[in-house]
């Protein structure tokens, strides 16, 4: 049966990293990687997504998004196959307004993508070119919900308490920095995942070429060529900037780790950060 397959994660944690290998090897293996591929995987909070569906009068006046999620899931399953049913989001799994953002009747499976917080603070931060102080009073926040378009963000430990507590679908979590480390054990395990549910086959050479094209100093030296579309919707200078898995050292201080280590401190012990 056809549903929606979710690559969930906080922002800034490799979602588009993750997008970049699956896209290539799902859709495009035919030629070398272009980021046009990439809107085979799009995010599902957007005009783009819901205007398949959806009437675009519900547009007019103020949109509660929130409202119009499940129903939309409902009929993107009707009126499409199940390889364009494949989604990223930052939204956190749960409800707001007693309205549900997914189900399990619309859920196939999700891929989690989790990252180190302490180092998504600083790749955040200079995403949305804000001071680090400035930053880290939402990221830590147990108050605060922050609309950005469709995506309504709640903080790192909750959202990913909130996938964790999604039991009733299978799920696969995969932490940014063993993609990064290890990419073609991770990888590989990703796709052993998949072919469980999915229609895929496993193949060595596409796999290797895969890698090597989505490899992130590839991806960022094609942002500087050619550009990346994402990046320049949301005016970004470099979405691919650094990469790194341990920059946060030289850059937070101590009232910075020990505030993020301190709130965070159960799931980073479970994720082996701390």
């Amino acid at each position: 049966m056809k549903k929606i397959i979710w690559i969930p994660s906080y922002p800034k944690s490799g979602n588009t990293y993750v997008r970049c290998f699956l896209s290539h090897y799902l859709y495009n293996s035919s030629s070398d990687f272009s980021f046009e591929s990439l809107d085979k995987i799009p995010k599902f909070e957007s005009k783009q997504i819901f205007n398949k569906v959806m009437d675009p009068s519900i547009y007019s006046g103020k949109l509660n998004y929130y409202k119009y999620f499940l129903e939309i899931q409902k009929r993107l399953i009707k009126n499409y196959n199940q390889k364009e049913l494949i989604f990223k989001t930052h939204h956190f799994f749960g409800e707001i307004n007693n309205f549900q953002f997914t189900a399990k009747e619309t859920t196939l499976f999700f891929i989690y993508i989790v990252r180190d917080p302490r180092e998504v603070l600083v790749s955040y931060s200079n995403y949305k070119n804000k001071k680090i102080n400035e930053e880290l009073k939402t990221f830590l926040s147990d108050t605060l919900l922050l609309n950005s378009g469709m995506e309504t963000i709640i903080n790192w430990g909750a959202h990913y308490r909130s996938w964790k507590s999604f039991k009733s679908v299978p799920s696969i979590f995969i932490k940014y920095e063993d993609l990064v480390t290890n990419p073609i054990k991770h990888y590989m395990k990703l796709l052993n995942f998949l072919s469980d549910f999915i229609d895929i086959k496993i193949d060595k050479k596409l796999f290797d070429k895969t890698i090597k094209f989505t490899m992130f100093d590839n991806l960022k030296m094609l942002e500087n060529k050619n550009g990346f579309k994402e990046g320049e919707i949301i005016q970004v200078k470099n979405f691919f900037n650094t990469g790194k898995t341990n920059s946060w050292k030289g850059i937070l201080n101590k009232y910075h780790t020990d505030a993020i280590e301190k709130k965070f401190n159960k799931e980073m012990n479970e994720l082996n950060y701390i």
